[in-house]
């Protein structure tokens, strides 16, 4: 086996040479911190290997901050999986473990169900959390058995194993869990991530009430019996991906969510409440017949320079087929530009489009939205928005006043540059003068140039 070796064994066969290392190595002189910077960027089982290089490596590795364990690559050979060298890997991750020194940022492990089935990964995460106050913590289990079992799956832990103060972030892959005793008193998690996990209805409340002090939320479950009712009321919830199998009814109650991205809900429509007053919802994306991917996004919160890589995952999961929703204040300049960068994104067509302008009451008042004259430039020059590679089949505008110019030039825009394939479907109103200025827009939009000649221009 060539990764995670015994660092101290190989030091006590390589003593002759290090003192003529010492001499020639000038890497040796740089401060501590450029090495842990070196040794950042290798894999942990190539930076524990250094420590064969001089007196001066021989303990650096054990201050990096971050450490990832593979057993998938450390267990196979030539492409083959040998799993009578999985209590070997399991030894030298648990001696790792322990011989590193001080804190650590991140720690990733992908293991084998033998270190559930032994108690292994238990005690990983009891010294990662209570020893190492690990802030980031992955964890993905991984079959090792030729006919997998259920005992395979099961995360079965300690009550309050995940509760500790300088956890935040907590990732779980392809585990069952029974009960949700490991989350007991939670407060201290900001970002939980359940990917493929299993359990009752009921378990995945309890542990998503144990946790109050949600950010960001992103679920992939399974449940095992469909009757039920999955609730998630969380008030500091601001990014909430949701994909699970069948379920009798769902609630969401999150006052200050911004992004919320459904990849599979498969409920009916009556049976779902959402009260997530931030973020534009006019229509419903995953009843019957309609189970494509959906992001709604309060593009006026951009997340946070922490939350990027969280925001990342939803978009990542529909850019092959989906939809989006947005609000837009199209005389910001800063909104309409986060807008242009997440259309920009998707490589291949876009289902739906969903954009619902602001209300321009209050754009005379101080701050960016009074802007606008910086802003109108966008729309005199040529290049199409976002790019000239965006496509979406059908576009769907919200509180189309019929008389703002930067409206009418981003859906003229829209209808000249071949970006809507199908059909553009803008909003009327009840108010006899706002719907006469709505259906005279339409009608001038109907006139121009199509990009796609099949385009079709209606309100509704």
């Amino acid at each position: 086996m060539s990764l995670l070796q015994n660092e101290s064994s190989i030091l006590s066969n390589q003593r002759v040479s290090i003192d003529a290392i010492d001499n020639a190595d000038q890497i040796c002189k740089l401060p501590n911190d450029m090495l842990l910077k070196i040794l950042s960027e290798l894999p942990t089982e190539e930076a524990i290997k250094t420590c064969v290089l001089s007196k001066r490596w021989m303990d650096t590795w054990k201050e990096m901050s971050n450490l990832c364990f593979d057993m998938r690559k450390t267990i196979t050979i030539n492409g083959i999986v040998l799993p009578q060298l999985l209590d070997r890997a399991a030894q030298l991750m648990t001696q790792v473990i322990n011989n590193h020194n001080g804190h650590l940022e991140t720690c990733i492990i992908f293991h084998y169900s033998n270190q559930l089935e032994d108690g292994t990964l238990a005690s990983w995460i009891q010294s990662l959390t209570s020893v190492k106050h690990t802030k980031n913590l992955i964890l993905a289990n991984f079959n090792a058995h030729l006919v997998p079992t259920i005992e395979a799956y099961v995360l079965n832990l300690s009550p309050e194993i995940f509760y500790h103060p300088k956890l935040r972030t907590l990732s779980l892959y392809q585990y069952i869990l029974q009960d949700a005793h490991a989350f007991n008193n939670c407060r201290n998690l900001k970002h939980l991530e359940l990917l493929q996990i299993f359990a009752e209805i009921g378990v995945f409340n309890e542990v998503i009430l144990s946790c109050p002090s949600l950010e960001v939320l992103i679920l992939q479950i399974f449940f095992f019996n469909p009757s039920g009712h999955l609730k998630i009321d969380h008030k500091n919830l601001r990014i909430l991906s949701i994909s699970c199998n069948q379920i009798d009814s769902i609630e969401v109650r999150a006052t200050r969510l911004d992004i919320f991205s459904i990849e599979n809900i498969p409920c009916e429509n009556d049976k779902v409440v959402l009260e997530i007053p931030r973020l534009p919802f006019g229509r419903n994306y995953w009843v019957a017949g309609r189970l494509f991917p959906h992001t709604s996004i309060n593009i006026s919160c951009p997340p946070q320079k922490n939350e990027r890589s969280a925001m990342a995952r939803p978009l990542n999961n529909v850019t092959l087929r989906a939809s989006l929703s947005v609000s837009l204040d199209l005389k910001n300049p800063r909104e309409v530009e986060v807008l242009r960068k997440m259309l920009a994104v998707w490589t291949e067509k876009m289902i739906e489009l969903e954009i619902s302008f602001k209300n321009n009451n209050s754009l005379g008042e101080e701050g960016e939205s009074s802007k606008g004259g910086a802003n109108n430039k966008l729309w005199e020059k040529a290049e199409p928005f976002p790019n000239a590679e965006f496509r979406v089949d059908t576009i769907w505008m919200h509180n189309f006043s019929g008389s703002n110019k930067e409206q009418f030039a981003l859906a003229s825009r829209f209808v000249m540059q071949k970006t809507v394939m199908k059909k553009m479907m803008i909003k009327t109103s009840f108010d006899e003068k706002k719907k006469k200025r709505i259906e005279a827009a339409v009608a001038k939009l109907k006139e121009l140039p199509k990009g796609n000649k099949e385009l079709s221009i209606e309100c509704f």
